[in-house]
């Protein structure tokens, strides 16, 4: 199974790790998050980029990209 399909977090009450129980987020869910919780800290003023306009779309876009590059360099060095 890919791994971002994998479940972010061990579930001990949970009858399959495979991904595919319903039950929690995926490594990817989790990684798009957590990218997304960092770009928007830039939006906030004080921020980083306050002279920045940022549209939403384009912002959740980038975090599932960011998520998806993590995704592909951990397999690449798992397989190294």
């Amino acid at each position: 199974m890919e791994n971002g399909k994998k479940p972010a977090f061990y579930n001990p009450n949970s009858y399959s790790m495979q991904g595919d129980d319903g039950i929690g987020l995926t490594k990817r869910e989790y990684f798009a998050g957590q990218a997304l919780v960092g770009l928007m800290v830039q939006a906030i003023p004080g921020g980083h980029n306050t002279n920045t306009t940022f549209n939403n779309s384009v912002v959740v876009k980038h975090a599932v990209d960011i998520a998806d590059a993590l995704l592909a360099e951990l397999e690449k060095t798992k397989s190294e």
